[in-house]
């Protein structure tokens, strides 16, 4: 099973609704960054990255929760 098909299954199961997921994948072009947050990450970030990339992305995650 790859990280979209497990990403799928969590996004499926009312009961992660509200779990906070920030996708990481080698894959990064526009249409695997797009078909990963069309299925319910809240941010999606491709490796190699750094840390100050998670940072950032953990922080926007958040802010959107929040606010």
């Amino acid at each position: 099973m790859d990280g979209y098909s497990v990403l799928k299954k969590i996004r499926e199961n009312t009961k992660y609704r509200d779990v906070k997921i920030i996708f990481f994948s080698n894959l990064g072009l526009p249409e695997d960054v797009k078909k990963g947050l069309d299925l319910g990450a809240d941010d999606f970030i491709t490796k190699p990255f750094n840390i100050f990339e998670i940072v950032d992305a953990v922080k926007k995650v958040i802010q959107k929760r929040i606010f």
